[in-house]
């Protein structure tokens, strides 16, 4: 923001030297053209330092002219080091970003959530499924917390990593349409099983508190994370509308910038 400002005010600048150095050339030009005229026409003696005067002048109007190719030179300094600071910003997303991403992948083998080994993290959903059809008097985030309390380690290795990842990308000043293209290769690391869990983790989390914490459900609606997740075959059968809508309404809220709302 300071960047900007000082970027504008020097445009402003600009702006008001330009037409002040064009008058002053103008009644430079006006002077030398018409000065003999007038002398001659009324009679008047020549001055002897209107040769210098008209001089003086003209030093001004180099003068302004100089000033303004400083104030030009400095505009293109200032945009040589906005381009330069992007460019590090970038620079710096990209190693943050893919360490963040490798962690994530080696916390998931660490806890055997891998294509690999894909039969642990569908044995979970399965299993997840399954206390929903047994308790269906339970509302699902009372059931999810008592099944994530039973192996709270695996759970909040993942959850803590990829809420931290998916934070520094919310956080970070590139812009949204380079964010989009950092959580689609996010979103292309998470198998449907997952997908299932982050919604069911998202729903516990803003549970918890009230007012509910939305943070998490921000992130997941921003970068689409739930996008690809086939409810149908994913999720117990009773919660797949409320999964559906929950996903359209994150489109919605993406047209809104809802997350850009504290």
């Amino acid at each position: 923001m300071r960047k900007k400002s000082i970027l504008g005010a020097i445009k402003k600048g600009v702006k008001i030297i330009i037409p002040w150095v064009i008058g002053m050339a103008s009644l430079w030009l006006l002077i030398e053209k018409y000065n003999g005229y007038v002398q001659d026409k009324f009679g008047l003696p020549g001055s002897p330092g209107t040769f210098g005067d008209s001089y003086g002048a003209l030093g001004v109007v180099i003068s302004g002219f100089a000033l303004i190719g400083v104030i030009i030179t400095m505009i293109k300094q200032q945009s040589q080091i906005d381009e330069q600071m992007q460019f590090i910003a970038r620079t710096e997303m990209n190693e943050t970003f893919f360490k963040l991403l490798a962690h994530l992948k080696e916390v998931k083998l660490d806890v055997g959530w891998t294509q690999s080994n894909g039969q642990k993290l569908e044995s979970i959903c399965l299993e997840l499924k399954s206390r929903f059809e047994e308790l269906p008097e339970h509302n699902s985030v009372s059931i999810f917390n008592g099944f994530y309390d039973e192996d709270p380690i695996d759970f909040n290795s993942y959850f803590r990593t990829l809420r931290y990842l998916l934070n520094y990308l919310y956080e970070h000043p590139l812009d949204d349409e380079e964010k989009r293209v950092y959580s689609n290769l996010l979103r292309a690391q998470i198998s449907q099983e997952e997908a299932a869990l982050i919604y069911y983790n998202m729903e516990a989390r803003s549970a918890r508190t009230d007012p509910p914490d939305q943070k998490f459900e921000k992130y997941i609606c921003k970068f689409n994370l739930l996008a690809d997740l086939k409810t149908q075959t994913q999720v117990y059968s009773d919660h797949v509308e409320k999964i559906d809508l929950f996903i359209e309404q994150c489109g919605e809220k993406k047209k809104q910038r809802w997350w850009s709302i504290p």
